[in-house]
């Protein structure tokens, strides 16, 4: 069939699709019992397994991620481009949504799916026919400790990769973009540190005429803990410390988007912890990956329960600020975190004015070196 007859064809299916859609955006989500971010990719690599049998669709994929100038784009832009079936076109809006619901992100909001190209290495796109390109989904959670990683091409054939090997062939990886995911998420936790008064750190900042930060000058991570078809490592890091005049923890999250693999050594300039409402003048810093499971709602509910209350009644010491960082790592395995290879490193007790060199985290899996600095003189 060719591109005319077929969009022809589809004219009627489309419309259909724009009023599914349109329906949907009025209508509550209910997520499936035991569904998840890795059954969500599961359903949606079954559509595309079916989709990349179409003739051109390698070739839309392509170039709408041409269009977006990287290596990735939406995967609801390649459909649109392709002309698919209202259905599938229904039902990978409906995974978009659902990953958003799963990932504890507000309703409306970017779409979550999209498709990578990956290549073998020293080579470039046009250097392969449309028809050696095969399709697969990047797994996520407990799934990355799988060893093969299924492929499937527009014959209809099924092939199966390791998951750390580069693949021999081009591929078109369905997955999620945890990149947007992370960034709208550390706003979802930020917000509600804030709301929930273990984070002050705004305020204090706002009312002082100088601000003291220990500022990231290098870092280089031993291992990311990322499969090779996942792509670059998404970390982020949380900030944990005492607040100055109330028996709280004081928190915040942000995320590292250049840290994109081990083994490298980065210079990033970047403020570590702003000095503006840490008691005793220490605080700690601990590294994570965004797994593609992270539910960020779960991730602050939990800081707020088990982090929040692990000063309880007793006068807070010095010592108490390790025990925080420690309350992170406790609630890690069970209430956002499907494994430990979600956890990076720990940097305890840094403090205030203080320059390191070399210092390597608790794991010994990173090593930072830290300047401080004041801002505002």
């Amino acid at each position: 069939m060719n591109r005319n007859s077929f969009t022809r064809t589809c004219l009627l299916a489309l419309a259909l699709s724009t009023a599914v859609s349109t329906a949907h955006a009025g209508t509550a989500l209910t997520l499936e019992p035991g569904a998840s971010v890795a059954s969500v990719l599961g359903n949606a690599i079954l559509e595309v397994r079916d989709l990349v049998r179409h003739q051109d669709f390698v070739a839309d994929a392509l170039a709408v991620i041409a269009a977006e100038g990287g290596e990735t784009a939406p995967l609801s832009k390649v459909v649109e481009q392709l002309g698919a079936h209202a259905m599938a076109a229904s039902r990978l809006q409906r995974a978009n949504r659902s990953l958003r619901a799963l990932k504890g992100l507000p309703e409306q909001g970017a779409d979550l799916l999209q498709v990578r190209v990956l290549l073998p290495e020293g080579t470039q796109r046009e250097d392969f026919a449309l028809s050696a390109y095969r399709v697969a989904a990047v797994p996520t959670g407990e799934d990355r400790l799988d060893t093969m990683v299924r492929t499937y091409a527009a014959d209809g054939s099924m092939l199966e990769i390791g998951i750390d090997a580069r693949p021999a062939f081009p591929l078109l990886l369905v997955e999620v973009d945890t990149r947007t995911a992370l960034r709208e998420g550390m706003k979802v936790v930020n917000e509600g540190l804030l709301a929930a008064g273990l984070q002050t750190l705004p305020a204090q900042v706002a009312q002082a005429d100088t601000l003291d930060i220990t500022r990231l000058d290098r870092i280089r991570l031993a291992a990311d803990q990322e499969p090779n078809l996942k792509g670059d490592a998404e970390i982020f890091a949380i900030v944990s410390g005492l607040q100055v005049d109330e028996k709280k923890p004081e928190m915040r999250t942000f995320e590292m988007p250049w840290l994109d693999h081990d083994k490298t050594d980065y210079y990033p300039s970047q403020p570590w912890i702003l000095w503006g409402n840490y008691r005793y003048d220490v605080a700690n810093v601990q590294l994570f990956e965004e797994d593609g499971e992270t539910n960020y709602k779960t991730m602050l509910s939990a800081l707020i329960k088990v982090v929040g209350a692990t000063i309880g009644p007793i006068q807070p010491s010095v010592g108490l600020v390790s025990v925080i960082a420690d309350a992170v790592l406790t609630v890690m395995p069970d209430a956002w975190f499907v494994d430990e290879h979600d956890y990076v490193d720990s940097f305890y007790l840094l403090q205030r004015g203080q320059a390191y060199t070399s210092r390597p985290g608790a794991g010994a899996n990173a090593t930072v070196d830290l300047t401080p600095i004041t801002l505002g003189k």
